[in-house]
């Protein structure tokens, strides 16, 4: 047989597999998301923060040679008179200390002198401007005609007696603030730049840029891939500080940019995204690896777990199948019975409905063998009732025709005696044939006397065989009264039968689907059982009846019995009669006196005779009748005996066919 492929092992392995894949999947997904969103809230912040302390440190950076443009305008005193060259000449020292590149000093008209003393014009210059506004400041790098290189131009204003009458700028190499930018870093590709509040790009670790004085939002114009990073830095140009997603060139980046208010400057840093989430790939990675391993342990413990329970539940099935098959004989393991989950508890209560039925089947097997050893017993009864029903027949029938034969030969006198009587006037009114008469008469008075005295004899043999036939029948009787007894027994066996079969019934629908096939077998036991009811409910009615008219042929033949008794003394005396009659005729030579009273009396006896012989056909016409009554009793008696002996052969079948189905049960 094909194992089916849809198991509960299968099932279960299906099942939880599905469950915890979906359960890491939908984990993995939001610890992916929530990992994400949190490398990228801290990579966000630190870029800030970096962005920030750069800013910061730049602000210093810028700050600490204005505060040196400011100290330097201080020391500075300017009249008309004062000659700028002569000025100058003192602040040469300072050229090498704080490695400036130059020094200027001009008057409020833009007109100076440098460290080199050249004579210059600052007039237009942004720097001049704001210092002559009094406020110490930094340019953006310049390029320098001369060398090619940027410079940055720190200048601050020279006051006399409160009032700006000059102003001192010194410039130093522009690659410096490059440099600075290219130091700041972030992860593997971040990288900064520095914007003035022009967007020009003053600072940045690709240096050519800063001489190129690249200005991204002028490049956008052209360039559509920058229309996205134009876009911050037109903010960073405007001062505010944020963080921006763009893409360049099909890779998208991330920017995070500061303002440095104090020089109307703006510091970014851009990082490539897929540098800012490596780490993210990193835990996606672990993550994904974690799950897959915990998933793949989670199936082995699932597989492990759901084959232990398949075979427990395979047990199960295999007791249950057994069961179907009236195998009630199986051994359930004690370790299962000890366990407390639900599939011991199942067991628990098969091991347990085993233990009720196998006490039920031998019960029922008990019982059927008692019914089939009454069943054989009442086979065997009635085949002896039947049997005695026709010895009975028999010996009925054949006195039957011993009393017709007898009404024949009663009949057969009564007319010898008419042609007696027809004699006798002859011998009475012609004395002179007398002795002729005589003859005859002596001859008639022998054959009469032996036939007469046949009849005693075939008449006593009736009564022997009346008095046989009537012990037969008091015998009958007794037997009856033993079936009605027995009959009663069946009843009894009939309604425990029928009980236990409701009994049987009931533990079959407790069992549920496994007693089904039981419950079948029950329900065919109980119908037997009423069935055997109804058909020993009938015999015992038969059985009754038949005894009442037993008692009635045994009322009968007493008053038969009577009759013959009569009969046999009225023939007795008829043969008297016949001795006196030869007596007569013997003397009536000499007597011939003595003839005609003894014709007389011949007369008188004569009508006697035939009167008893009158009576003596009456009553063998009367027995010959009863006997015919008890023939038809007899017969009747004899069917009801063979459907007594049928019904007895199917109840002791119907058992034996109960006691084999109940057999195929294993309860060993």
């Amino acid at each position: 047989m094909k194992k089916s492929s849809k198991t509960i092992k299968t099932k279960m392995l299906t099942l939880f597999s599905s469950i915890l894949l979906l359960s890491f999947a939908t984990l993995t997904i939001s610890t992916i998301i929530s990992v994400k969103n949190k490398v990228t809230e801290d990579s966000y912040k630190m870029m800030n923060e970096l962005t920030h302390s750069s800013a910061n440190e730049l602000n210093e950076y810028v700050n600490k040679y204005i505060m040196l443009s400011k100290t330097l305008a201080s020391s500075i005193t300017i009249s008309p008179t004062t000659k700028l060259e002569d000025t100058i000449e003192p602040l040469n020292q300072y050229i090498s200390q704080y490695d400036l590149d130059r020094i200027v000093i001009t008057d409020a008209s833009g007109n100076g002198v440098n460290s080199n003393n050249d004579k210059l014009n600052i007039f237009d210059t942004d720097y001049f401007k704001a210092a002559m506004a009094g406020k110490s400041t930094v340019s953006s790098p310049l390029v320098d005609k001369v060398t090619g290189n940027t410079i940055m131009v720190y200048a601050a204003p020279i006051k006399a007696d409160g009032h700006i009458v000059g102003v001192l700028a010194f410039a130093r190499d522009g690659k410096e603030l490059s440099d600075k930018i290219k130091n700041i870093t972030f992860r593997s590709s971040g990288k900064a730049c520095l914007i003035d509040n022009l967007g020009n790009t003053i600072g940045h670790y690709d240096y050519e840029k800063v001489k190129q004085m690249e200005n991204i939002i002028e490049l956008s114009k052209t360039n559509t891939d920058l229309s996205e990073l134009s876009k911050s830095i037109e903010n960073m140009k405007s001062g505010q500080s944020s963080i921006d997603n763009y893409s360049y060139n099909g890779n998208k980046q991330v920017i995070s940019y500061v303002a440095i208010p104090e020089l109307n400057w703006s510091i970014g840093l851009i990082v490539d995204s897929n540098d800012l989430f490596v780490v993210i790939n990193t835990i996606i990675k672990v993550l994904l690896v974690t799950c897959l391993l915990t998933l793949i342990l989670s199936i082995i413990l699932i597989y492990l777990f759901s084959t232990s329970i398949g075979k427990r539940l395979s047990l199960v099935s295999n007791i249950i199948s057994k069961f179907s098959k009236g195998d009630f004989s199986q051994i359930i393991p004690s370790k299962e019975l000890s366990k407390e989950d639900e599939i011991a508890i199942i067991l628990k209560s098969i091991d347990t409905s085993q233990a009720s039925l196998k006490d039920m089947l031998l019960s029922i097997k008990d019982s059927t063998t008692t019914l089939e050893n009454e069943s054989s017993t009442l086979t065997n009864l009635s085949e002896e009732y039947l049997s005695s029903c026709e010895n009975i027949i028999t010996a009925t029938k054949e006195s039957a025709e011993g009393t017709t034969n007898q009404a024949s030969q009663i009949i057969y006198v009564s007319n010898s005696m008419n042609v007696f009587e027809d004699n006798l006037n002859s011998i009475i009114s012609s004395i002179s044939s007398i002795n002729n008469m005589l003859n005859v008469i002596s001859t008639k008075s022998s054959s009469s006397t032996k036939d007469i005295s046949e009849l005693v004899s075939t008449i006593k043999n009736l009564e022997n065989n009346f008095n046989t036939f009537s012990q037969s029948i008091l015998n009958m009787k007794n037997s009856i009264t033993d079936i009605t007894t027995i009959t009663d027994v069946i009843n009894s066996i009939s309604e425990q039968t029928n009980l236990l079969a409701l009994n049987a019934a009931i533990e079959a629908s407790r069992a549920g689907d496994a007693g089904r096939g039981f419950a079948v077998v029950a329900d065919e036991i109980r119908k037997l059982a009423e069935e055997s009811k109804i058909s020993s409910t009938k015999i015992s009615s038969i059985v009754k009846t038949v005894l009442a008219d037993t008692n009635l042929i045994v009322n009968g033949s007493t008053n038969i019995s009577s009759s013959l008794q009569i009969q046999i003394t009225e023939t007795t005396n008829a043969i008297t009669s016949f001795d006196n009659i030869i007596s007569l005729v013997s003397n009536v030579a000499t007597e011939i006196n003595a003839l005609n009273t003894n014709s007389n009396q011949i007369l008188s006896e004569k009508k006697l005779i035939i009167d008893s012989l009158n009576n003596s056909s009456i009553i063998s016409q009367e027995l010959s009748a009863a006997t015919e009554e008890i023939y038809a009793s007899s017969t009747e008696l004899s069917n009801s005996s063979m459907q007594i002996a049928v019904a007895a052969e199917t109840s002791h079948k119907l058992t034996e066919v109960i006691l084999d189905k109940v057999n195929n049960f294993k309860v060993d």
